[in-house]
């Protein structure tokens, strides 16, 4: 989507965002002159951080309604988990949830995150596997991000 197409709202909600991630540690955002210059972008917001375990990456998509948060850690594995939510409130409440877990995040304590919002929000939590978007329950989960063949340590 591009700038010019996003709403007031939109506008001031990402710049929102921004503030909050900037002030807790996250780097961004990315793409800012591509954003800036009008330029069309899968997402429209991403800022990056760091913690002990692992990289992080936060991105939102206002044109599709969703959030998406990529775990990659060395000799672990990586996920990128997709949440589409129910609006700008709905999704300010899925990024508090992962916010509050972002200092002890590693790609291990990703899933269990993870599985607690596909308990509580069952068919808006998917895995991109770089090709396709997968539904992820608290069932299949585990074996969709660990079984990923982009997961395996060489």
């Amino acid at each position: 989507m591009k700038k010019a197409e996003m709403t007031a709202e939109q506008l001031a909600f990402r710049q929102s965002v921004i503030g909050l991630l900037t002030a807790q540690g996250w780097s961004g955002p990315r793409e800012e002159q591509a954003f800036e210059a009008d330029l069309i972008l899968e997402t429209e917001l991403s800022l990056t951080k760091r913690n002990a375990q692992c990289l992080m990456e936060f991105r939102y998509s206002f044109e599709y309604d969703y959030l998406a948060f990529l775990v990659a850690q060395p000799l672990q594995g990586h996920a990128d988990y997709i949440l589409y939510h129910r609006g700008l409130p709905d999704s300010l409440t899925l990024m508090q949830i992962i916010l509050a877990q972002v200092d002890q995040m590693s790609f291990e304590s990703s899933l269990e995150v993870f599985r607690e919002l596909c308990r509580e929000r069952p068919g808006d939590i998917y895995f991109f596997d770089g090709a396709q978007s997968l539904e992820l329950t608290p069932e299949n989960m585990v074996d969709i991000v660990k079984g990923n063949p982009t997961n395996r340590v060489l």
